[in-house]
């Protein structure tokens, strides 16, 4: 080939490449050109949500009980970190962070490597000015500001409050899709959960400029975070101040309750916590501490006990409507009763109560009695009337980790515990023991439903939500649910109630009172050796209730419920002190 067909050839080579270049340069600019400077512009933008403060939690006097406050938090950001030794000993040496702290936050994989990472929050001030001035010096450390959840009267709220802890990684996968991202604090129990949604605030953005070695150089925009909703509790602060202190002494619960409309006033739950450990770090020693005493189990609503007496308002009801017992049937009591070829004591054994009625025995709590009322109106009868008035299963109020309770029939004891039911069993339950379980609120639910008449109402603790331009876009209302149960018979049952306070001396405290109340004790009988769980359940004015009190001692150090009577005086009292300033 000649000099010429080669200087051709080459020149066709160079001209078809010249033309494969140019029409690749063309699809990259014009065809595709918009899709590639967006991405351009992406690996040169960083965005970092900013979190958003939560609502307050106030109460129904408008006090508030849980609220953000902005304080200092010291982060690290792993792509900017030169020498991450360094770091983790400053912050070591500074603020006795342990390295597996620091390390876990550096390594969050749930989290992009260039995202900040908070490592310590709440942190004095003399600790920020001296890591303030380093900041320079150790790139990738940084000292902010930060909301950061406070508690107010933390102790006595903390079972209806809750508390907000670090979103779990199953936490995080469920909840991912709705804007979660890992070091995010998340309601875990109490109201703090159950109105997450409400109280969450919508995350502000920042979006900065950064250069090819990923180094942030300007903002280049902003979104503002945006506080959440507020809460307001039907709880008083005066009164669960009041309660929490009354009955410090007592491991157990108690609760105060409208029973025309379901609203919680107090609720109670002994022994407690601080929720303010979860947000600022809980020692090993704390938590020790609660584990012994079972502090974080809300016994309001978690915890389940036999009723003893105070069941037995539910066994007059079945007996009156059943047809087989009337308010004027009289029993003779002689202190027991054999059943199934078994023998049943009454509490007074050796000796009787002789011949009761229906109020007498409601009044006296007169065990005989109600054996033989549970045997003549039978299992089933019971267990329809227990089922229809809330035994056996949540009240529904708004809440988390509500058990429902016990409510044993025979069907479930063939199932669970492979026995029939025996007569004896009958007799147990007709008295509030045996198998049978119940909830305070359970039992504050119940005698709501004597004292209001006949309805059932839903008890709750959150009464609106209000935005931040103090809109309200929630108010609770559960409208009441009726039962077919006669006025005459609640009528019968109040009035054995009522004179359990006027006739009885176990009760006399009550009668000290400048309101009539009614009232029912229970005590409740546990393993052999083991100390009773004590009950003791009134409502006032007797004449029209607007107050059903539950005091639930568990393990007391008591052997009967009338000692729980000063006790209820002087819950009572703070009752009626705040009723009367128009309250």
């Amino acid at each position: 080939m000649d000099i010429r067909a080669k200087q051709f050839f080459a020149l066709i080579l160079i001209l078809v490449l010249t033309l494969l270049f140019s029409g690749r340069l063309f699809y990259l600019q014009v065809i595709r050109g918009e899709e590639y400077a967006n991405l351009s512009v992406r690996n040169f933008l960083r965005t970092i949500l900013v979190q958003a403060p939560r609502g307050n939690i106030v109460s129904r006097e408008g006090t508030i009980l849980a609220h953000d406050i902005l304080t200092y938090v010291i982060k690290v950001t792993p792509a900017d970190i030169k020498d991450e030794d360094k770091i983790i000993e400053l912050l070591i040496s500074t603020l006795g962070v342990t390295r597996e702290d620091v390390l876990k936050a550096i390594n969050d994989e749930l989290l992009p490597y260039y995202y900040p990472r908070i490592v310590a929050v709440d942190i004095p001030l003399d600790k920020v000015l001296e890591l303030k001035i380093k900041e320079k010096e150790f790139p990738g450390l940084s000292v902010e500001m930060s909301p950061l959840r406070k508690y107010e009267k933390a102790e006595s709220f903390a079972h209806a409050i809750g508390y907000v802890d670090e979103i779990s990684k199953e936490e995080l996968f469920r909840l991912f899709h709705r804007g979660y991202t890992s070091g995010d604090r998340i309601g875990k129990t109490g109201v703090e959960k159950q109105y997450e949604e409400y109280l969450r605030g919508i995350k502000g953005k920042q979006v900065f400029k950064v250069d090819v070695l990923g180094k942030e150089r300007f903002l280049q925009s902003e979104k503002l975070p945006e506080k959440g909703n507020n809460l307001v509790l039907t709880l008083s602060d005066e009164l669960q101040l009041k309660v929490s202190d009354i009955i410090k002494d007592l491991p157990g619960a108690a609760i105060l309750m409208n029973p025309k409309n379901g609203e919680i006033l107090a609720f109670v739950s002994n022994p407690n916590y601080n929720p303010n450990y979860f947000v600022r770090g809980l020692g090993q020693a704390i938590w020790n501490l609660w584990m012994q005493g079972r502090a974080l189990v809300n016994r309001a609503i978690s915890g389940q006990y036999p009723p003893g007496s105070t069941f037995k308002a539910l066994v007059a009801i079945a007996g009156l409507e059943s047809g087989m017992f009337t308010d004027r049937t009289v029993v003779n009591c002689r202190g027991f009763l054999t059943v199934g070829g078994r023998v049943f004591r009454c509490w007074t054994y050796p000796r009787g109560h002789g011949a009761v009625d229906m109020r007498e025995a409601i009044a006296v709590s007169c065990n005989v009695y109600f054996y033989t009322l549970g045997a003549e109106v039978g299992i089933n009868k019971i267990v329809e009337y227990a089922e229809n008035l809330g035994f056996g299963k949540p009240t529904g109020i708004d809440l988390p980790n509500e058990l429902q309770g016990l409510f044993p029939n025979p069907q479930w004891k063939r199932e669970k515990i492979k026995e029939r039911w025996y007569a004896g069993d009958t007799a147990n339950l007709s008295i509030g023991q045996g198998y049978l379980l119940a909830t305070p609120l359970q039992m504050a639910s119940f005698y709501s439903f004597i004292a209001n008449g006949g309805y059932r109402v839903n008890p709750h603790i959150v009464k609106s939500v209000r935005n931040n331009q103090g809109e309200e876009i929630y108010r609770a209302y559960f409208p009441p649910l009726f039962q077919d149960v006669p006025l005459n018979t609640i009528k019968v049952i109040k009035e054995g109630l009522r004179r359990a306070v006027t006739h009885g001396g176990g009760l006399s405290p009550l009668r000290e009172l400048p309101i009539e109340v009614a009232a029912k004790t229970g005590t409740a009988q546990t393993a052999r050796n083991e100390r009773p769980h004590l009950w003791l359940v009134a409502y006032a004015p007797a004449n029209d209730p607007e107050v059903v009190a539950v005091i639930l001692s568990e393990s007391s150090r008591y052997d009967l419920a009338n000692r729980l009577a000063p006790y209820m005086r002087r819950v009572l009292e703070a009752w009626i002190e705040y009723k009367n300033r128009g309250n």
